[in-house]
């Protein structure tokens, strides 16, 4: 009984196993790659944070005239908001950049909170309907092609 146990177990391959491979496979060059969409799209958005970012600290700073107001007159909400973005827009944009699966979730997080803002302090931004309707196509197209790239990778497998 134990011989039979222990053969069960010790069982020899009759197909010889795949040997290790480095790099991708082949790829058709012609066939719409959604992977590399999407993380071209995840930089290109990156750039825009960084710039939103940017844009951000000089108001801060008090370098130009971001905004149309002083960050010194505006109220404490506004400046907490400011310095908010200032902050969490280049950590999403690195994530992006990096095509990293935290940096996705924290510009959606700063996406999210970019918009509560326009709704509660509508002052803040100008065009603050754009703003929201920019970000939600942004979004969108993420959602659609984070999915059709997840879909690619399964049907790969």
């Amino acid at each position: 009984m134990s011989d039979a146990r222990s053969t069960r177990w010790m069982k020899i391959e009759s197909e010889p196993i795949a040997a290790i491979e480095l790099g991708a496979k082949p790829v058709d060059r012609k066939t719409l790659r959604w992977g590399t969409m999407l993380v071209w799209f995840m930089r290109v958005v990156a750039v825009l944070w960084i710039l939103h970012s940017l844009f951000n600290w000089c108001a801060i700073l008090g370098i130009g005239d971001f905004a149309g107001s002083d960050v010194a007159s505006i109220g404490d909400r506004a400046f907490a908001a400011t310095v908010f973005f200032a902050v969490v827009d280049p950590v999403a944009a690195v994530g992006l950049w990096l095509a990293t699966p935290w940096g996705g979730v924290t510009w959606l997080f700063a996406v999210a909170a970019q918009i509560f803002v326009v709704v509660l302090l509508p002052s803040l931004f100008a065009n603050g309907p754009l703003l929201v309707a920019t970000n939600g196509a942004l979004v969108a197209c993420y959602f659609v092609m984070t999915f059709a790239a997840s879909r690619e990778e399964e049907e790969e497998v």
